[in-house]
């Protein structure tokens, strides 16, 4: 190829030329730069206001949600004490009840006379210790349930079943005399009184769901009065050969003095 050798001349005059091209360049590419930072100062500065707006929105949800949460925490401490002083007048009740069921089982247990409870069948549900010391050698207290009959002698038990029902049916102030068979040793007099037993869940208003038996052992005073009906039928048997006053009762011993009878069988 042909190679152009230019002078300095010539290609001064062609950079010349080219100035004018270069500068409009660069302030075209100014000016872009300039509009495009304008645009982007306008975007910025929407987005600063929309990032403003969403700060203080979320400051304002922030404090509406700390306002509710203290409200919340005052309420739950109010409710807190109202259960605090329930639970302990709740407990201050179950003190006192607990105290005076004690009371009641001491009273129950320690009873100078014997108490059952019967159920509507006649089965035995609770009883205190008077009882139990008065039955203790009976073989049916080995039993888990048993009736109150079982511990009674053949005849007292068949006596018992034929008015327990009438009894169950009316059982206000219901009295009978009655033998408790007591192992090998002689059947223990005592007294019944039966009366209903009042649970607050009654099945019938008629017919009360429990029976409260009240046993009086009285076999002591059965034996005294066995033993003064022997004494009056020694008087009477005495009476045709020892003078007994007929206003006093006294009898006159051989000395003539007028004594009582117990003095003088004493004699």
């Amino acid at each position: 190829g042909r190679y152009v050798v230019k002078t300095p001349g010539e290609i001064d005059r062609r950079a010349v030329r080219q100035v004018p091209a270069v500068g409009q360049a660069h302030a075209e590419h100014g000016v872009a730069r300039v509009k495009q930072r304008h645009v982007d100062g306008r975007i910025g500065l929407r987005a600063r206001m929309r990032l403003d707006i969403g700060k203080f929105r979320a400051e304002q949800f922030l404090r509406s949600i700390a306002g509710n949460i203290l409200d919340l925490i005052h309420e739950l401490r109010i409710h807190q004490a109202e259960l605090e002083i329930q639970n302990e007048e709740f407990r201050n009740i179950q003190n006192t009840m607990e105290a005076n069921r004690r009371k009641y089982m001491g009273l129950f247990d320690n009873a100078p006379v014997g108490y059952v409870i019967l159920d509507q069948s006649g089965i035995i549900k609770q009883f205190n210790h008077t009882f139990f010391n008065m039955v203790k050698g009976n073989d049916v207290m080995g039993k888990k349930y048993f009736a109150f009959a079982d511990l009674l002698t053949e005849k007292s038990a068949r006596i018992f079943r034929s008015r327990f029902k009438s009894i169950l049916k009316t059982a206000e102030n219901k009295c009978m005399e009655a033998e408790i068979s007591n192992g090998n040793e002689d059947p223990l007099s005592i007294f019944i009184n039966l009366s209903s037993h009042i649970t607050g869940n009654n099945s019938s208003e008629n017919q009360p769901e429990e029976l409260l038996v009240a046993v009086t052992d009285i076999s002591e005073i059965k034996k005294i009065n066995s033993q003064l009906q022997q004494a009056l039928e020694r008087i009477s048997q005495l009476s045709g050969l020892v003078p007994i006053c007929s206003k006093c009762k006294k009898i006159r011993d051989d000395k003539g003095f007028w004594k009582s009878i117990e003095s003088y069988l004493e004699k």
